[in-house]
């Protein structure tokens, strides 16, 4: 039987304790049927996991028994910050929903010469983030910054460590290879790709400029195929 996790805010107490939150408590019982004496997993800010089984549920509290504390399993790609063109329709849901999936500590939104949509709906990505990382079993969050311009997003990511530029323009045999312990962003263009100024600003601030592959990706393909890549190497 699948064993479902969540995350709750408020932190979690041995050997037994209560979980207030009317959100959780219809989840439980109302979405997944969940009753007095299943088990469920849950985490904290601690980056713990607690293996708990359910006392009872009411209306707006869960009261639980810790049967397992174990250190929890924390994003194998905690040193990488998606800087990512904000797509049209859903498409940077599943880029957020993914990216998290796989393991980058950070998602930031950017708005390039291209970008057509220029805001996101920030309370929703959080969520989808979240619940995907409930899902992959990862027990921290990716945060979420701020959308912003694509200039300022190259000049913070700069300060941090080394920053990887996908660009189907690039050579093929253009190859990277992150260094040992280095914090990583990696910046992936909007639908319409990236113009030749923004090529020149990133060489300008020392990014490494490399290409996915010889086929032509959608935007949205082209975050989760970069992060896949880059979690496999650091």
């Amino acid at each position: 039987m699948k064993l479902h996790r969540f995350f709750v805010s408020q932190k979690l107490r041995t050997p037994s304790g209560t979980i207030n939150g009317p959100k959780l408590a219809h989840q439980l019982a109302k979405v997944l049927r969940k009753k007095a004496g299943d088990e469920i997993a849950l985490y904290d800010e601690s980056g713990r996991e607690f293996l708990v089984l359910i006392g009872s549920i009411t209306t707006d509290e869960v009261k639980y028994e810790v049967l397992e504390e174990k250190k929890g399993r924390l994003s194998s790609g905690s040193r990488l910050t998606l800087y990512c063109a904000i797509l049209k329709h859903e498409h940077f849901d599943l880029v957020a929903e993914k990216a998290t999936e796989l393991g980058i500590s950070r998602l930031v939104p950017i708005i390039t010469d291209r970008t057509i949509k220029k805001d996101i709906k920030s309370d929703r990505i959080e969520r989808i983030m979240k619940e995907a990382a409930e899902q992959s079993g990862r027990t921290d969050i990716p945060a979420l910054g701020p959308a912003m311009k694509y200039s300022a997003a190259l000049l913070e990511a700069k300060k941090t460590g080394e920053v990887l530029f996908a660009d189907m323009a690039a050579p093929q045999n253009k190859k990277i290879s992150p260094k040992e312990g280095d914090s990583l962003s990696l910046f992936i263009g909007p639908e319409g790709g990236w113009t030749d100024d923004e090529r020149e600003l990133a060489l300008k601030n020392q990014a490494k400029i490399f290409s996915l592959g010889p086929n032509i990706l959608r935007a949205e393909t082209a975050a989760i195929v970069g992060v896949y890549e880059l979690i496999g190497m650091i």
